[in-house]
């Protein structure tokens, strides 16, 4: 990867961004992609889009969403701590000892997440997950009325976990849900170079994934597309504790994962089966039976239907403060989707059903 598409990640992954709050996100996402867009679109809720070439044919979404799970503040005790829910799935026996920044009017206040001593906790304490109503944050106040000079209901937090190399090719941070498909829909616009595509290309950073995706839902409303190509993450099974009776044979390393499914057009998965061979990029699949769980599934019914394809990146740790991706991956993920878009005419076809 080179040097400053690296940067460029860092950058994404790093800033705070839970659903409701994506702004940081959406300004890196901007700046970066404005040499390599001819316009810029930012829609009521959010979202962010760089078009390439307004006025081509087909008109193609490929879509990352911004925002990363979080907390909210929702009560301050009188002893200064505060509690909180969740924005979108956290994975609670993460939370405990964890690090978080708390975004308030006056600035980030640091806190960290306790528990009770395990000295002093019964057996039965000890080997449960505790409930996400009974954990606080520590912001080091000593009475209700200083922590509400640093903090109000309703300011979120996020997890603070920088960008991190474990090797040559493995990177951990939070936010690798989903700030790598929002940077593989930025290099796909990139890898086009200087050519003018036939398509009407549209790299899409939206809002609000983790609490239901409307933004994408407004955005491909927006848009109109004739297709969309949603970019997330998928569970890679190369760890211990997970094996493909858990899920798909996806791992690390091995290339970008495709979708096939109910949902997902196959159309769209032979033209990106084609861009794969044509880039020479390695393809990994994952089998979908129903809803995808990505913006793919609100893509879907934007006005009359939009035909969907979903490109997944393996990770490990997903929804977590250390999850783990390959940089070859998101090399390869964003060589597909540029091959795939500048192979585009007036006469694809994305046609639902077609014959194997």
């Amino acid at each position: 990867m080179q040097s400053s598409s690296f940067e460029f990640l860092r950058a994404l992954v790093e800033a705070a961004g839970p659903s409701g709050s994506e702004g940081p996100v959406q300004t890196i996402f901007s700046d970066y992609v404005k040499p390599y867009a001819d316009e810029i679109v930012t829609t009521p809720h959010g979202s962010v889009a760089a078009i390439r070439n307004p006025g081509g044919s087909p008109r193609i979404l490929i879509g990352g969403h911004a925002d990363e799970i979080g907390l909210i503040i929702h009560h301050i005790s009188d002893k200064g701590f505060l509690f909180f829910r969740a924005i979108g799935g956290i994975d609670l026996p993460t939370l405990p000892g964890a690090v978080v920044e708390i975004h308030a009017a006056k600035g980030v206040v640091t806190g960290v997440i306790g528990r009770k001593p395990i000295h002093l906790q019964e057996s039965d304490e000890r080997t449960k997950v505790e409930k996400i109503a009974n954990l606080y944050i520590d912001i080091g106040a000593k009475s209700k009325a200083e922590a509400q000079r640093r903090v109000r209901p309703g300011d979120p937090a996020t997890f603070r976990s920088g960008l991190i190399r474990l090797s040559a090719d493995l990177v951990s941070s939070k936010a690798m849900d989903n700030r790598t498909g929002v940077f593989c829909a930025a290099e796909t616009l990139r890898g086009l170079g200087k050519a003018k595509p036939k398509a009407c290309v549209i790299a899409l950073s939206s809002v609000g994934e983790e609490i239901g995706a409307d933004g994408a839902l407004t955005a491909a409303y927006d848009l109109d597309p004739d297709a969309a190509i949603a970019v997330d993450v998928t569970f890679s099974i190369d760890q211990p504790d997970v094996t493909d009776r858990d899920w798909c044979e996806v791992h690390l390393g091995k290339g970008p994962a495709v979708s096939r499914g109910p949902k997902l057009n196959e159309s769209i998965v032979r033209l990106l089966e084609k861009a794969g061979k044509k880039g020479k990029v390695p393809l990994q699949y994952e089998a979908i039976a129903g809803r995808t769980g990505t913006d793919g599934d609100r893509f879907t019914v934007a006005r009359r239907g939009v035909p969907i394809g979903l490109v997944s990146v393996p990770a490990r740790y997903m929804h977590t403060p250390v999850e783990v991706v390959s940089l070859k991956d998101l090399d390869n993920v964003a060589k597909l989707l540029a091959t795939f878009a500048r192979d585009l005419t007036p006469k694809t076809s994305f046609a639902p059903f077609v014959s194997r």
